[in-house]
């Protein structure tokens, strides 16, 4: 018999690649988490059965799980759309861990993040809202599996984005060339969490997996950038511009993201987290998981179009519906 699965954050990028891969394999609801005022970051993707519920009622939520075999878990941190989205992000996190509970969820697959105010009092809501959602899940016993995310590499095309200056692109990141950027493509994650959910009992053993499990395709270097897309996307021009976190913040100022970004890259130097993330752990898991360099020479093209063709907000939109169109 056909397993389910239910995938809340459908309408985020991590999100909606893990239910496109599930849906190949399974049954798949997705659940959309943005604020009903915005798009989600992507449009979900084709075979999952959307479901459409208040994610600040316990009932509705529950409604979404009941009969799955496991749900994954991905918060958004709608930066865009709404101002208040930590607030909004923890709510939907305490009603998601309820809602587990309640409906006896065989095994949850939760995408956490480090507690950045408490290790380091460096604030990073998008981060802060996970580490506390994760206590919150925690707490209510839900046999779970933690998972700890890197950045993206579709990030290249949102809010790591270069700058476009004249005819070039100028990467604005406020990394030292001694801390690389740890970061993995969000079509590498389905086979990871099909994996983990075709192993319950071991990953939801606490003895065996007592802490997050933490993800990584690559470790890129903060020069990395330019260099490899001016190398794969001629005759386009990359280059790097090394800043410091402040002028990082003051840079992007027209960015709802600037300062909790800025706060990122300043926890990830200062604690270098990078550490953390394992590429050898990654690659038993699935062994296909593309180094950066890799990626950027499969996607070339798409890369090209994007930078070239479509508007910056537009862009992660446009990539994953040309993502659902090609497999």
């Amino acid at each position: 018999m056909s397993k389910v699965y239910t995938v809340l954050g459908v309408d985020t990028a991590v999100g909606a690649a893990v239910a496109f891969y599930l849906s190949k394999k399974a049954k798949v609801k997705g659940v959309p988490l943005g604020n009903p005022r915005g798009k989600g970051e992507v449009d979900p993707p084709p075979g999952v059965e959307i479901i459409r519920c208040d994610p600040q009622n316990v009932r509705s939520v529950e409604h979404a799980l009941n009969g799955s075999d496991g749900c994954f878990i991905f918060t958004m941190s709608d930066f865009r759309n709404d101002p208040s989205f930590m607030v909004n992000e923890l709510t939907y996190g305490r009603t998601i861990a309820e809602a587990c509970k309640r409906s006896r969820v065989p095994h949850a697959i939760f995408c956490t993040e480090p507690h950045t105010t408490d290790i380091q009092g460096i604030g990073a809501r998008h981060m802060v809202a996970k580490a506390e959602i994760e206590q919150c899940i925690c707490v209510h016993d839900v046999p779970l599996t933690l998972l700890m995310l890197p950045r993206r590499y579709e990030d290249i095309i949102d809010y790591l984005a270069p700058e476009k200056v004249g005819q070039d692109f100028l990467f604005e990141l406020p990394m030292d060339t001694e801390t690389p950027l740890s970061m993995i493509g969000a079509e590498d994650l389905g086979p990871v969490v099909e994996h983990i959910f075709n192993n319950r009992d071991h990953f939801t053993d606490v003895r065996a997996n007592p802490g997050p499990i933490s993800l990584c395709g690559s470790k890129v270097a903060r020069q990395t950038f330019a260099q490899c897309l001016s190398y794969n996307l001629r005759p386009l021009q990359f280059f790097d511009k090394p800043m410091t976190h402040t002028m990082y913040r003051d840079a992007n100022s027209k960015r709802p993201w600037r300062e909790d970004y800025a706060n990122m890259f300043l926890f990830l130097m200062r604690t270098r987290w990078d550490h953390k993330y394992s590429t050898e752990r990654t690659r038993k898991f699935n062994p296909d998981t593309k180094y950066f360099e890799e990626w950027v020479q499969a996607n070339a093209q798409a890369l090209y179009t994007a930078y070239t063709e479509v508007k910056p907000e537009d862009r992660l939109r446009w990539w994953f519906n040309k993502m659902y169109s090609r497999s």
